[in-house]
């Protein structure tokens, strides 16, 4: 969930994962907050982020997984 630029109190859902590592830049300036869980074993994740800089990461093992192999990123996903 993410807060709305107007209203810090307001919070929104982010849909996916590593989308939602994207938000940063819609509230330039503000940090930004991403909790989550781990869809493997339920683990809460917790993320913090300011202008596309990673402040927090809990825990710090945190890892994601893209199930596209990478040389087929471009022809698929063209801005990737």
């Amino acid at each position: 969930m993410v807060a709305s630029r107007d209203r810090p109190d307001r919070l929104f859902r982010a849909l996916r994962g590593l989308e939602s590592l994207a938000i940063s830049w819609l509230f330039l300036g503000q940090e930004i907050r991403v909790d989550s869980r781990c869809l493997d074993c339920g683990e809460p994740i917790t993320l913090r982020m300011r202008d596309g800089k990673l402040l927090e990461l809990t825990p710090a093992s945190t890892v994601a997984h893209i199930n596209i192999p990478v040389a087929q990123w471009r022809g698929q996903y063209p801005n990737a």
